[in-house]
C-alpha cells in the first residue's frame, strides 16, 4: 500500500472505532487491490496491443519489401527479357518471311501461275542438260518405254490388234 496512505491511516486511525478502521482499511486495501489489478491488466494489454502492432508493422514492412523487389524483377528484367524474346524470335521472323514473301514468293506464284514462263526460264538449261546427258537418258527413256510396254502388254496388243483391224 502507498506510505503516505498508510501514515494518514494511521493519524486518523485514533479517532475511530476498531471496527469501522477495519471495514475502512478492508475497503481500501480491497480498492487498491482492484484498481492494481485493473491497470496492471490494462498494462498488459497495452503492452499486447503494441507488441502485436509491432509485430503487423514488420510483416507489412517484410511483405511490402518482398513484393516491391518482384515487382522490381518483373519491370527491370522479366518484361525487358520477355519483350525482346518476342521481338528476336517471334516478330523479326515474321517480318523477314513477310518480306520473302513480298519479293520472292511473288515471283514464284507468278511461275506457278503460268507454267509456260516457268518452262520458258529453265528451257535452255534443260536442253544443255539433256544434251550433255543424252545416251543416259536415253537410256532411261528406253528402259522406261520397255517397261511401260511390258506391263501393260495385254491392253497394248489389243492396241495394235485395233490399229490393224482399222487400217486393213
Amino acid at each position: 500500500m502507498l506510505n503516505w496512505l498508510k501514515s494518514a491511516y494511521d493519524r486518523a486511525s485514533g479517532a475511530i472505532d476498531s471496527t469501522i478502521r477495519g471495514w475502512v482499511h478492508d475497503v481500501i486495501a480491497g480498492l487498491y487491490s482492484f484498481l492494481h489489478t485493473i491497470f496492471g491488466d490494462v498494462r498488459g494489454a497495452w503492452n499486447d496491443l503494441v507488441g502485436a502492432t509491432e509485430a503487423i508493422w514488420h510483416a507489412l514492412d517484410d511483405f511490402g519489401s518482398m513484393v516491391w523487389g518482384v515487382f522490381n524483377d518483373v519491370i527491370h528484367h522479366w518484361i525487358p527479357d520477355i519483350l525482346s524474346w518476342i521481338n528476336t524470335d517471334i516478330v523479326d521472323p515474321l517480318l523477314k518471311a513477310v518480306a520473302w514473301i513480298a519479293n520472292e514468293g511473288v515471283v514464284i506464284a507468278e511461275y506457278l501461275a503460268d507454267p509456260g514462263k516457268l518452262v520458258a526460264l529453265i528451257w535452255d538449261a534443260l536442253i544443255a542438260n539433256l544434251e550433255s546427258t543424252a545416251w543416259a537418258t536415253a537410256t532411261k527413256l528406253g528402259q522406261f518405254a520397255i517397261a511401260l510396254v511390258w506391263n501393260n502388254l495385254s491392253s497394248f496388243l489389243t492396241l495394235i490388234e485395233d490399229i490393224l483391224d482399222a487400217i486393213f
